[in-house]
């Protein structure tokens, strides 16, 4: 009996589905496909600019001297006043008074027989006949001094490099 319920229950199945416009199923029935996503596009990465060199400011850069010729004369000369407020006066005028906190740059250039700019052979050598007026503060390179202004005076300064003796140079500084 359970038999033949299954088969009755098959062919009404049947039935149905081929009144309703069904049939027997002739091909396999596959499901439509998924969108696939489009993949989003990678923006193409900006090119790195160049850096951009970093101006020279207040008077304070010079050109590499890439000559080592040996020293034939030595210029001294206050380069730089800084105030310790960060301004710069370039190229100051050594008679006139530099206060006491300032920072006085001084600068030896060296040239050679034929009067191009030179490193020399040896190392500059700085002097100064009242040392406690100033602190020697470091510099830009082996041919500057920055000197710390302690305390009101007269100073005299002068430097050496290959046996050659630069010009005296006087600061005054003031209160």
């Amino acid at each position: 009996m359970k038999q033949a319920a299954i088969r009755l229950a098959m062919g009404t199945a049947l039935s149905l589905s081929i009144a309703c416009g069904g049939g027997i199923p002739t091909s396999t029935i596959l499901p439509s496909p998924l969108p696939v996503a489009a993949a989003t596009p990678t923006p193409a990465p900006a090119p790195t600019p160049e850096p951009t060199p970093t101006p020279c400011t207040q008077g304070l850069c010079e050109p590499k001297v890439v000559n080592d010729s040996p020293a034939d004369r030595l210029t001294l000369r206050l380069y730089t006043i800084e105030d310790g407020e960060g301004n710069f006066v370039s190229n100051p005028d050594p008679d006139e008074g530099i206060r006491v906190g300032s920072l006085a740059r001084i600068d030896a250039t060296a040239k050679d027989a034929d009067g191009k700019e030179t490193n020399g052979l040896g190392s500059i050598q700085f002097f100064f006949n009242e040392p406690s007026l100033v602190k020697i503060a470091g510099g830009n390179g082996p041919q500057q001094r920055r000197l710390k202004v302690l305390k009101a005076g007269r100073l005299v300064c002068w430097a050496e490099l290959d046996g050659v003796q630069s010009n005296l140079l006087t600061l005054y500084f003031t209160n």
